[in-house]
């Protein structure tokens, strides 16, 4: 079960940074949440700064790869440093943003401290291959995030946790729209020019603002709740397409 628990941890904290290694990150995160929202920096075309986020994700990586060796303590006290200004970042003084995730950090911190810091076994970390619970851990924490990188798995299964580049959907409500429940959270807003002059309904910004949590960002679930926003408001005069980061290209839903 240590095995088991330590590997899983240390694949989350691999393929969360490699997930991270984008532009999607270096610009929705790095820049606009962590930079501008919560340091009020002005963000500028400072190529240096720009991509000095890419440290993040690097350290991310590296520390996991070391829960695998002898400095798997010290690995452990900067994973759990990372938890900690990631809570400052989201939380009531900082961001105040996505209160799912707080728990979570928590959760993470504490193992983290209890499997690679308290207990400190020089242990190496390592599964049997006829094990049935072993091949398990093997095929969702191992081969499978693999796969997420050609889309062949899901991003959230894959440990892709603020990385930038999610899926996000768009619906495009034109004048003619007779819902004024809809208008709560439209805004003529469309810095990426999604709507072609229409007003946008940025599902993610109604999930954040309904909810307190972001959608689930895969093609499937917003095809879900494109049917469920139809049967809804049938008479909606409405366009769905789907986006992520460089936002120049979007696919039509319907």
């Amino acid at each position: 079960m240590y095995n088991a628990l330590g590997i899983i941890l240390a694949s989350t904290y691999i393929f969360s940074g490699l997930h991270k290694l984008n532009g999607g990150f270096l610009y929705s995160i790095w820049e606009q949440m962590i930079l501008k929202k919560f340091f009020g920096f002005k963000i500028s075309k400072n190529i240096i700064m720009h991509y000095s986020g890419l440290l993040l994700p690097i350290i991310e990586i590296t520390a996991g790869v070391l829960l695998f060796s002898k400095f798997r303590r010290y690995a452990g006290i900067v994973l759990i440093g990372m938890h900690l200004t990631i809570l400052a970042l989201l939380g009531p003084s900082g961001n105040n943003y996505n209160i799912i995730v707080w728990p979570w950090n928590l959760a993470m911190i504490l193992f983290t401290y209890v499997i690679f810091i308290q207990i400190n076994t020089n242990t190496s970390f390592t599964l049997n291959r006829n094990d049935l619970y072993s091949k398990v851990v093997i095929l969702f924490w191992i081969i499978l995030p693999v796969l997420s990188f050609a889309d062949l798995w899901e991003q959230y299964f894959s440990s892709s946790l603020y990385s930038g580049k999610s899926k996000n959907m768009a619906i495009c409500v034109s004048g003619n729209n007779k819902y004024e429940i809809l208008d709560i959270y439209t805004s003529k807003n469309d810095k990426h020019k999604l709507c072609n002059g229409n007003k946008l309904l940025s599902v993610h910004d109604w999930a954040i603002k309904e909810l307190k949590v972001p959608p689930y960002p895969e093609e499937w679930y917003y095809r879900k709740l494109l049917l469920r926003f139809e049967d809804i408001y049938p008479e909606a005069d409405a366009a769905f397409s789907m986006y992520s980061y460089p936002y120049e290209k979007n696919i039509i839903l319907k």
